[in-house]
Order: structure tokens, then sequence, then C-alpha cells
């Protein structure tokens, strides 16, 4: 199924302008495109994105690669496993509409700690608990970066950038591989990610226009704002 020229231009825009803001960041690609995309055509979501995030994920991590944080992906990744595992268990077992609530009430109290000083240090049981969350988090509402994210809010743009990145590129194939072997990645998912690509490509060029913005001692603000805005989006979808 081929989509209309435009609604792929719109889809197109969407794409490039999320992924220029997560280039730029570190995270917030899903979170801020899904929603859209999902309007234009739901086939976008979450196939097409999955491997969009993949690609775009492994080019960051290439830009910067000193900058990723191995010991620190290695324990959040190790956290993402039962993670994933419970959040199916909790699609499976608790009302659709708790989920968005309570997993969007838990960044937000996470965000308003960490505006008040509380900072999180990346040790293992830090980092373990945070991909724990996002495990759960990304398979119940497809945002599962603000919990890795805040853990490294005070590193540098780079190092939060190339961490995360590391992190996305072995998260995204986990769960592209999930929906690969549950015959939900099918020939249109692989056509829509195509056809989907070049704007990937576009965002990630653009965020090289607004690093700047972010590394002069704004990194922190951003993960804060991206944050809530995963929150509050996990709570209003649900309604």
């Amino acid at each position: 199924m081929l989509l209309p020229w435009p609604q792929l231009l719109g889809a197109c825009l969407v794409v490039a302008l999320a992924t220029g803001i997560h280039g730029a960041v570190g995270f917030g690609a899903m979170l801020l495109a899904a929603p859209i995309l999902k309007l234009i055509d739901p086939h976008f979501v979450p196939g097409p994105m999955l491997i969009c995030g993949f690609f775009l994920a492994l080019m960051l991590a290439l830009r910067e690669p000193d900058a990723v944080d191995l010991r620190g992906v290695s324990w959040a990744l190790i956290g993402r496993l039962p993670g994933t595992g419970l959040g199916v268990l909790a699609l499976a077992l608790l009302p659709q509409a708790l989920l968005g609530p309570a997993f969007g009430g838990l960044i937000l109290l996470a965000v308003l700690l960490s505006a008040s000083g509380l900072r999180l240090r990346p040790d293992r049981g830090t980092l373990f608990g945070a991909g724990l969350l996002s495990g759960v988090m990304g398979t119940v509402t497809s945002a599962g970066g603000p919990p890795v994210a805040l853990v490294y809010q005070d590193a540098s743009g780079a190092r939060l950038r190339g961490t995360l990145s590391g992190y996305f590129i072995f998260s995204t194939a986990m769960s592209a591989t999930g929906l690969a072997l549950g015959g939900l990645l099918d020939t249109q998912a692989l056509l829509l990610a195509a056809l989907l690509l070049p704007a990937v490509v576009v965002g990630f060029l653009l965020s090289s226009r607004i690093l700047p913005l972010v590394d002069r001692k704004r990194t922190r603000p951003a993960v804060l704002a991206l944050s809530s805005a995963a929150g509050i989006a996990a709570i209003v979808k649900s309604f």
C-alpha cells in the first residue's frame, strides 16, 4: 500500500523535525513523531519508526563514538530485558486506562525530583533500574528514553547523546526482532521505513546545526523538558 504523496510528505517532515531534535538532545524521536504519524497512518508505528530509530541511533553513535559510556549502556540493557517482559505482562493484565497515567506520573515525579536538586548517580543499580523502567515504558507507551536520559542529565551533551544512542541501537533492535518474531514486521512496514529513512538522514544533518545550542549548558533543561512532555503525553494518550 502506497500513501498519497501529501501524506507521505507530511510524515517525512514530521520525522525530519523529530529526528533533528533527537539528534541534538539524544532522545525524543519516537515521543515526538509517533503520535502524529499514527494519525497520518497507523502503519507507521511501531515497526517503521523502530527501524528508523535504529538507523538514527547508529548514525549518532558513529558521530560521537568516544562519548559512549559502554558500562552504562550494558547495565541499562540488562535492566531492559526484564523490563520488556514486565511491560508485556502489564499490557496483558492491567487495564489500559491505568497504564499511561501510572508511568506518565512516574516520569513527572522523576522530573520534579530532578528539578528540586536530586541527582541520580549513573552507577550499576541506578542504570539497571532505569533500564528496567525504560523497558516497561517503551513496551507500554513507546517512549522508553526518559528514564535513562534522567540518569545522565548532568553529563555533557556528547556523553548523553552517545550513551543513549548506544542504548537505543540495541534496544530498538531487540524490539524490532520481537515484532518480526511475532509476525508484526511485514513487507509493508519495511517499505514504509525505507520511505522515511531519507527524512531521518535530513534530521540527522539538521541536528548538527542545533548541537551548539544544546551543548551550551542546556543539556539538563532539554532533558527535563522532553521528559516532562513524555510524561504528559503518556497520561493524555490514555484518555
